[in-house]
């Protein structure tokens, strides 16, 4: 892929929190794992001003109160994300959902204690 070609896939994608390797996502490239995880990325990083900061969970990653945490006003942005940083961090939230990344979540979490299951339907 040439330069110009990733450059507008990272500004599309990255503008709806997608990474790299969509075609993975599709009916005929199954993996329920990678589906829900970037799913699920999408759906917590759209502004909504009820949540936190309002800005989604990325950028709020990056924002902190300033005074009262409860107040209205006040809140400083210390690092503004763009698409490009979208694009990097949906890349790695649906490689989580392959079976390496899920693998190496697995060995993560056993570190720590606790166990990834599937529920039973």
């Amino acid at each position: 892929m040439e330069k110009q070609e990733f450059d507008k896939l990272i500004e599309s994608n990255g503008s709806k929190n997608l990474g790299w390797k969509t075609f993975r996502l599709s009916e005929d490239f199954y993996n329920d794992r990678e589906i829900a995880l970037s799913e699920h990325w999408q759906k917590e990083n759209i502004k909504n001003t009820g949540i936190n900061f309002g800005q989604g969970i990325l950028q709020d990653n990056f924002c902190e109160h300033k005074g009262h945490p409860f107040s209205i006003g006040g809140d400083v942005m210390h690092l503004k994300i763009n698409n490009r940083d979208r694009f990097i961090v949906a890349t790695i939230i649906q490689w989580l959902g392959t079976n390496v990344g899920f693998c190496w979540l697995q060995e993560a979490f056993k570190k720590a204690g606790y166990s990834i299951t599937k529920n039973k339907e």
